[in-house]
């Protein structure tokens, strides 16, 4: 995989090129297994003694596996600026194994400061198991997520990512069919920053257990992303709908009194003040409900702050 990685980031330099590249592969890929044997026992022999800065001797384990499985592969990093990680902070990485150097890739932005999440975004264009309909689907899904967070993500159902201790805090997952919409919902009302990075993926060798089918996978975001955006925007959708309802009887109200008027007072068109007393009725109900939840989510917000900072009490290593 390559991305492209601003300066103060780790970058990649040009896959060699063949036989190099198959030499590389087959390097990396023996040293995945034989390595990974040894450092596993070394793990699990001395992983757990206790080191400086509430670490163990687990991460220099790690840290030496995974340098030296790039190296194996052909893979040369160079670091301008380095950003070191925090020894205090915790990172969440997902990177569903479609890559051996996701992991490097995404928590680049987060390591330089500029980023509490990243999201690999995948070329949709150039995907080939990827119909023509999921491409034009996935790229409108990603359009009304950005819509609806205020965020610039190019993916938004990647499942590529990685989480700042900060943005783990203060998220929350409550749709039990996919986090990846409401995360970034949720991010984009708590002000968070998002990055995108380049990654590239595998074809496919099974069929995904969790979408059953395009209609299904779609009708469930939907759902998904319209509850998302209620609960953290409550005041702006259902006041908007309101507003249109009460704007709507007003004017047929408006037309009623019009034709009216021009009739000299000859009863008609009552249908049109009847759909208007409802219209305005229902609409100043709905903003009367949209005061509520309004102040419901000043509710939620006060009591996520409390949660977080349980969560950040309950989450500090002793």
């Amino acid at each position: 995989m390559t991305a492209g990685v601003p300066e103060g980031e780790a970058r990649e330099k040009a896959a060699p090129a063949r036989p190099a590249s198959l030499v590389a592969t087959v390097t990396g890929n023996l040293y995945l297994v034989l390595g990974s044997i040894v450092f596993a026992t070394l793990t699990c022999l001395f992983g757990w003694i206790p080191l400086p800065h509430k670490s163990r001797a687990f991460y220099p384990i790690v840290r030496v596996w995974s340098r030296l499985l790039l190296w194996s592969s052909g893979v040369r990093l160079r670091c301008e600026h380095e950003a070191p990680l925090d020894p205090d902070a915790t990172y969440v990485v997902l990177c569903n194994h479609q890559s051996l150097f996701d992991i490097p890739v995404l928590i680049a932005p987060i390591r330089a400061g500029r980023a509490d999440i990243v999201v690999g975004a995948r070329p949709i264009g150039e995907i080939a198991h990827f119909s023509t309909a999921k491409k034009v689907l996935q790229r409108l899904g990603s359009r009304v997520v950005r819509l609806l967070s205020g965020l610039e993500v190019a993916d938004a159902t990647s499942g590529f990512r990685a989480y700042s201790r900060e943005a783990a805090l203060r998220l929350s997952v409550f749709d039990g069919y996919t986090y990846t919409l409401e995360t970034l919902i949720q991010a984009g009302q708590q002000g968070l920053a998002v990055v995108s990075v380049p990654v590239h993926v595998n074809a496919p060798t099974r069929e995904s257990r969790l979408i059953a089918s395009t209609s299904s996978y779609i009708r469930r975001s939907v759902l998904a992303m319209a509850r998302a955006f209620i609960v953290y925007r409550p005041l702006r959708s259902i006041a908007i709908p309101a507003l249109i309802a009460i704007a709507t009887g007003v004017l047929l109200g408006v037309r009623f009194v019009w034709y009216y008027w021009r009739s000299g007072g000859e009863a008609g068109h009552v249908q049109s003040l009847i759909l208007a007393s409802i219209l305005i009725v229902g609409g100043l109900l709905a903003a009367a409900a949209a005061v509520l939840a309004d102040l419901v989510g000043i509710n939620r917000r006060l009591l996520e702050q409390l949660r977080t900072e349980q969560r950040r009490r309950d989450w500090t290593p002793r």
